[in-house]
């Protein structure tokens, strides 16, 4: 059984969409305050 090695692909996945997430969104979401946080986490 290769479960260890499936949750550990779906974490990677899932911490990988949630960073994507972070990052300010082109649809005109995530403009403002988010696109300032992440200015603020690209600069430090």
């Amino acid at each position: 059984m290769h479960l260890n090695e499936n949750s550990t692909d779906i974490a990677k996945n899932t911490i990988r969409r949630r960073m994507w997430d972070q990052r300010p969104a082109k649809k005109g979401k995530g403009t403002g305050q988010q696109t300032e946080k992440f200015a603020a986490l690209s600069a430090a």
